[in-house]
């Protein structure tokens, strides 16, 4: 088995990897608004490994962000920290959170991941 010493302390503690993904109104099409935001996680939190999208349609921008939790609400709780750090470290102007999604990843024997999808 593969595993860092920092993923089986994690394992051994009940923890698991989830994705969680914020969306906030505005700035679907704003492409440096995009970049601000990226570059906020990047420079706040790199280890949650954001990735900044844009919905023009629905003119949202979310970041998705890897935590490791205990549980589904432990990993929204950290990352709505993370979230609010690297939002406030980008300059982007908050808009109102429309939605959250908690994904718990899981690892197939083949090492491709799988997810368990909640939303909230």
């Amino acid at each position: 088995m593969n595993e860092s010493i920092y993923d089986a302390w994690h394992r051994r503690l009940g923890h698991a990897e989830y994705r969680v993904t914020i969306a906030m109104n505005g700035y679907g099409s704003d492409q440096q608004a995009a970049e601000d935001f990226l570059e906020g996680y990047l420079a706040a939190h790199p280890d949650a490994c954001p990735v900044v999208s844009q919905n023009s349609e629905e003119d949202t921008l979310s970041v998705t962000l890897s935590v490791k939790a205990s549980s589904q609400q432990k990993a929204l709780d950290l990352a709505a920290d993370i979230w609010v750090d690297g939002g406030e470290r980008s300059g982007v102007p908050p808009g109102e959170e429309v939605r959250a999604e908690v994904e718990r990843v899981t690892r197939e024997r083949d090492g491709a991941a799988a997810r368990d999808e909640i939303f909230a």
